[in-house]
């Protein structure tokens, strides 16, 4: 899908890669807008 270019889930917390992925989603959603 492309989630995991730019971003290393290793070593991060579980909060933290529901954060980034969550931030991913709300760019992605402003870019189609």
């Amino acid at each position: 899908m492309g989630v995991e270019r730019g971003i290393r889930l290793e070593g991060l917390t579980e909060p933290q890669i529901l954060k980034a992925l969550e931030d991913l989603v709300k760019a992605g959603a402003s870019l189609k807008a």
